[in-house]
């Protein structure tokens, strides 16, 4: 008999795994990730099935640095449990696997689906689990058997050194995260504001002045002038600090070899944080400036 096991307001799939693990002789769990959410979950059924000597293996894998070194170290603590780990880079293959195996006196209950051992996929992700019983002469539950030996025959046992050097690759990813900066085009309005602005500047006009609704893209319009004018320097300012930060990412995606914040070319600021001697010694020496404010005083 298969029963389906949803996360839902009467019930979840924690509520499952924790009533199999307090009342199976021996469990076998083999999932692609492990965090510490998870974990926590579980670790007083865990005490208890370390008490009571009920032992387990646990199989997970480094599959895209998913899992987490803290939840490793809380899992080695308990003397009942093995723990490998299934090493997605050296045999070049996904791991991606969700079963719970639990041994009972005359059957094994199990446990097939989409539930990692997080916190929301235990409690709140949509997902779907089939709980199923299997006599131990089943060839279903032979065959489930078989291939969880195969993969831990082909893992290792977690250890000080692993964990230590997994710690320090996953902390590496985390500086170097991987950001995709499409190239910017012009709208219809931002073109026609460059022509107009071209225009102005041929007939040695100094000052113009751009009004456009919110959203419309005034900032990414200011940028596109500058990298299309070639500018030396430029004053920025814009009245709120978060606005400040949007228009500073906008500058650096058009203007991708030069760094904001530096006064060898730009000067962003907040209209309250900029001193009023600086403005003038900037105005005095630089060809070009953008004004964004909302209220102005000349």
């Amino acid at each position: 008999m298969n029963t389906l096991i949803t996360n839902n307001k009467v019930d979840n799939f924690y509520n499952h795994l924790t009533s199999l693990l307090n009342s199976c002789k021996a469990f076998y769990f083999n999932v692609a990730f492990i965090n510490f959410s998870g974990i926590q979950l579980l670790l007083d059924t865990l005490k208890n099935c370390e008490k009571k000597g009920t032992k387990g293996k646990i199989l997970t894998s480094t599959y895209l640095n998913f899992t987490e070194v803290k939840a490793l170290e809380k899992l080695k603590e308990f003397s009942n449990l093995e723990i490998k780990i299934f090493d997605t880079s050296v045999h070049n293959i996904g791991f991606h696997s969700k079963a719970y195996i639990f041994e009972f006196e005359d059957e094994y209950k199990i446990l097939l689906g989409s539930s990692n051992i997080t916190a929301s996929a235990f409690k709140s992700n949509i997902e779907w689990n089939i709980k199923s019983i299997s006599k131990k002469d089943d060839i279903f539950l032979k065959d489930i058997k078989d291939e969880f030996y195969k993969l831990w025959d082909k893992s290792f046992f977690i250890n000080d050194d692993f964990l230590a050097k997994y710690e320090n690759f996953r902390q590496c990813i985390k500086q170097n995260n991987f950001v995709y900066k499409q190239d910017l085009k012009a709208n219809f309005m931002q073109e026609q504001a460059l022509r107009n602005l071209e225009n102005l500047r041929k007939e040695k006009e100094d000052k113009a002045l751009a009004i456009a609704s919110t959203g419309s893209g005034k900032t990414i319009l200011a940028a596109f002038d500058v990298r299309n004018f070639t500018a030396k320097r430029l004053l920025f300012i814009v009245h709120r600090e978060n606005i400040l930060l949007r228009a500073k990412e906008s500058f650096e995606n058009i203007i991708p070899n030069k760094t904001m914040f530096r006064e060898e070319f730009i000067i962003f600021g907040c209209r309250r944080s900029i001193q009023l001697h600086k403005v003038l010694i900037i105005i005095t020496k630089n060809r070009i400036i953008f004004g964004c404010c909302y209220r102005s005083m000349v």
